[in-house]
């Protein structure tokens, strides 16, 4: 690694150990620069303003999340059944440890749904064409029946938005109404409502 691509790294730890401890809007480019031990004026060599690190680290995070998916949709070891249940599961899990780790993240949650919705859009379009090949394939091999996979996986990602989408987890933790280890189970409960709905029986 260069000592380019070192002093990116050293910005981005430093951005988000602000962020997450301070929030978004507390956080300023002299402090990060700070905490990097360089001039404000080094920092913005590397980045321009406060939203393009926070870009950068979301970018992060999505590309380890959609490899995570990836790889439970190549596994040809499993059922598109289980390949689902471990989709969704995963995309719960993702969301519930950022909510445990990032107190902060509700202000992250607002720049994005004004500033950047585009990412959001590109997210949920990324994550239904994963859900999409999985029933795709889930047809193919006898396991499930439908006439329409597109809308099918629209239907069911939008049913279960409220358990893998930021914005929902963080009102039901903040109302408290539901806990995260019940939250789960409700997701496994529906989920398997959903599936049961387009599985063959088996004779």
């Amino acid at each position: 690694m260069d000592s380019s691509e070192e002093n990116r790294e050293k910005i981005l730890a430093a951005a988000l150990a602000r962020f997450v401890h301070y929030g978004f809007h507390k956080t300023t480019m002299a402090e990060i620069a700070k905490d990097c031990s360089m001039s404000a004026a080094n920092l913005y060599r590397f980045f321009q303003n406060k939203a393009e690190i926070i870009v950068t680290l979301a970018m992060t995070h999505f590309e380890g999340t959609r490899l995570k998916m990836q790889e439970i949709a190549d596994d040809t070891s499993v059922t598109s059944r289980e390949k689902l249940e471990r989709f969704f599961i995963l995309l719960f899990e993702c969301n519930r440890d950022i909510l445990e780790q990032t107190p902060k993240i509700s202000e992250v949650v607002e720049f994005f749904q004004h500033e950047r919705p585009d990412i959001v859009k590109e997210m949920v379009a990324r994550e239904t064409n994963m859900i999409e090949r999985i029933l795709e394939e889930g047809n193919s091999s006898g396991e499930f029946t439908m006439d329409n996979v597109v809308e099918t996986a629209k239907d069911i990602r939008m049913a279960l938005t409220p358990f893998i989408v930021t914005p929902f987890l963080l009102h039901i933790s903040e109302s408290r109404v539901i806990d995260h280890g019940d939250l789960e189970t409700r997701l496994r409960s529906l989920l398997g409502l959903l599936l049961k709905g387009i599985t063959i029986k088996q004779k």
